[in-house]
């Protein structure tokens, strides 16, 4: 979503009774639920210790990714990381189908019918699994 859009809506939460609140936060939390990828990417922000490149233990929050994700900067080797570093879903383009992907896995369905049903190419089904 744009920043604009989000803005607006912002502007306009303000304007809203009780009783539309109350019906958006249930809308947003149950939104926020069923967001599995972004709820592991928040479980793992809270993780961070340590800089994947040395191991230094010495970071700095370091802004957002446009997907927003934490974005860390190590106060030794100076190199910026965000909060999916050393994980699967590091530098992933399509994460919100890979928990998807991994039920479709488990099942025993086959490349191409995988790729099919996630509307992904095969290559990338392929590289997904192995």
């Amino acid at each position: 979503m744009a920043s604009k859009q989000f803005q607006n809506i912002l502007h306009h939460v303000t304007h809203l009774n009780y009783s539309q609140l109350k019906k958006l936060r249930h809308e947003v939390e149950s939104n926020i639920s069923n967001n599995q990828v972004g709820q592991a990417i928040a479980d793992h922000e809270e993780t961070i210790s340590h800089c994947p490149y040395c191991n230094s233990h010495e970071l700095n929050r370091w802004g957002m990714t446009k997907q927003g994700i934490q974005r860390f900067k190590c106060k030794s080797c100076f190199k910026t990381f965000n909060a999916l570093a050393d994980s699967p879903l590091y530098r992933m383009k399509k994460a919100e189908k890979w928990i998807e992907y991994t039920k479709l896995m488990w099942e025993g369905v086959s490349l191409r019918k995988s790729a099919k049903a996630l509307n992904i190419t095969l290559r990338t089904s392929f590289r997904w699994r192995h």
